[in-house]
């Protein structure tokens, strides 16, 4: 039975999972965040058009969250200010100032 033979699924997506060739092995392209849930990782981050996104792995899968729960004292804000920054040595001088609570 073929890719194509497969019948469509009920919800209307693709039944047929993405999949990229390279140097002759098929790899079966998942979502990202399913991934992480088979290895049980309790927290995931995507950093994206440059936005940080969070993602804690609840009983029913991952939901996005606004703060870390591993590290809720890190001002989410400040880190992605800092990312964004074209200088990356001022970027960890400001970093480092306001988490001393210079700032």
């Amino acid at each position: 039975m073929g890719w194509a033979s497969r019948p469509p699924r009920k919800d209307g997506r693709d039944a047929h999972p993405t999949t990229n060739r390279k140097s002759g092995f098929y790899l079966i392209l998942i979502p990202k965040l399913e991934a992480y849930k088979r290895l049980q990782i309790p927290e995931v981050w995507f950093w994206e058009n440059s936005r940080m996104s969070l993602y804690a792995l609840t009983q029913q899968g991952y939901e996005e969250i606004a703060s870390s729960q591993l590290l809720p004292e890190l001002d989410m804000g400040l880190l992605v200010r800092c990312v964004n920054m074209p200088s990356h040595v001022e970027a960890i001088k400001e970093f480092k100032s306001a988490i001393a609570g210079d700032v």
